[in-house]
């Protein structure tokens, strides 16, 4: 039923916020019924390595703070993934994986417009995005680069690695900072900077210095240029394709919109109780699809399933998913094949933010009851389970805004983490 099909995504903690579905997504516009990418919201290095298996995804933008654990995966680094000793791009082939890269791509993509105004430069922080900066300044034959940390040790082995200054005081008049820490450290005075001076945040969700920009005059290089140069080079690793002439249109390039929460995944991840913890941290109506089926038909799933068969079950499934999108603040716990029907993803992605959740077949084999699961009737799950979740996997990542897994944690605690990943993608 679902065509076979390229799947990518970027993991990180937090990821929600993350605008490279969004921009990815325009540039798959050509290859669009073959190529998805979507977001993985990653606990752990094992949790990611479990993801990208059950999913077949070819490839990853990484970011923080697995810039430098994901290389514990790899099998092949890149030139500059040995010189930066972090990667935020991985291509999976077969059993092989290689690590590239390609932020410093971005920061000269970003920086290029401007170059014949940067003579001298200061880097805040000292992390995986720092020495990506450092490599492409350099790239760009840029001489006067100076880094600062706020341990000046760390600060001082990455200088002298790359052969650049060391500083403790940003007293000195550069044409240029890139900060690529989450926020304005109080060594910078806001009120001394030059009007002249550029600045470029990495992290363009928090992006502190553009908070400031109505009360303060200077050249402020938005976060997004770099995540767009970048997703160019990696877009050509992806798919083979070089030189592709990319035109994004800014106002695009936003944060998607949604009213309310969707809880997508196989029977056994946790969707209810998870959900139901969710909507209590929100303060949100918790909504379940199953339970509202049955309540109108005055019969369980399961004597639905008996009497009318799935396509009948099917069909009430859609109409009870089109008559709660009336409302907002809702956090929906869905059926595991609800994704089955086009017209349900449709309904889904327009009105939903969708959380999948993936719980291996083993798992889901030792938590499930036969029970009221009519599609386990009579079956062995194990197997069951891993049949029916390969059927539906790349209907599921076509709907998902983001991924993780429900293994090995309480599903209390993953909803703390969902709800953590809100707060700091979406400020709520």
């Amino acid at each position: 039923m679902f065509p076979e099909q390229n799947n990518f995504a970027v993991v990180g903690n937090p990821i929600s916020h993350s605008l490279s579905p969004v921009i990815f997504g325009k540039y798959f516009e050509n290859i669009a019924d073959k190529y998805f990418y979507s977001r993985i919201l990653g606990r752990s290095i094992e949790d990611i390595s479990r993801l990208i298996t059950a999913f077949d995804i070819k490839g990853m933008n990484v970011t923080a703070p697995f810039k430098k654990e994901i290389l514990s995966l790899v099998s092949e680094k890149s030139a500059e993934v040995n010189l930066t000793e972090a990667s935020n791009t991985i291509i999976v082939q077969e059993k092989n994986i290689k690590a590239y890269n390609t932020d410093i791509d971005g920061v000269i993509g970003a920086l290029n417009p401007f170059s014949q105004n940067i003579k001298s430069v200061l880097i805040l922080g000292a992390g995986g995005a720092a020495r990506s900066a450092i490599i492409a300044l350099q790239n760009m034959n840029i001489q006067d680069i100076n880094i600062w940390n706020r341990t000046p040790e760390k600060a001082k082995q990455v200088a002298a690695q790359f052969n650049i200054n060391h500083t403790e005081t940003t007293s000195k008049d550069y044409s240029l900072i890139i900060n690529t820490t989450p926020i304005i450290p109080n060594v910078i005075d806001i009120e001394s900077l030059n009007k002249n001076t550029y600045i470029l945040d990495a992290d363009y969700n928090n992006a502190p210095f553009k908070t400031i920009l109505e009360t303060h005059n200077f050249n402020y290089i938005d976060g997004r240029d770099w995540v767009k140069a970048q997703g160019k080079r990696a877009y050509s690793l992806m798919t083979n394709v070089v030189n592709e002439d990319f035109n994004i249109d800014e106002n695009a390039i936003v944060k998607k919109k949604f009213k309310n929460i969707a809880m997508l995944g196989m029977m056994g991840t946790g969707k209810s109780t998870i959900g139901k913890n969710l909507a209590e941290k929100l303060n949100w109506e918790y909504i379940d699809t199953d339970r509202l089926i049955e309540a109108k038909e005055g019969i369980t799933i399961k004597e639905i399933f008996d009497k009318y068969g799935e396509e009948h079950f099917r069909k009430l499934e859609s109409d009870v998913l089109q008559s709660i999108f009336s409302k907002e603040k809702q956090v929906i716990s869905t059926g595991g094949g609800i994704i089955l029907n086009n017209e349900n993803i449709s309904m889904l992605k327009e009105n939903c933010w969708n959380i999948l959740l993936y719980g291996s077949p083993v798992n889901l084999a030792e938590r499930t009851s036969t029970r009221n699961r009519p599609l386990l009737e009579g079956k062995e799950k194990e197997s069951e389970f891993q049949k029916i979740f390969d059927f539906r996997k790349n209907a599921y990542f076509r709907t998902a805004d983001v991924l993780l897994s429900s293994d090995a944690d309480t599903y209390i605690n993953i909803a703390d983490f969902i709800y953590d990943d809100f707060n700091k993608s979406f400020k709520f």
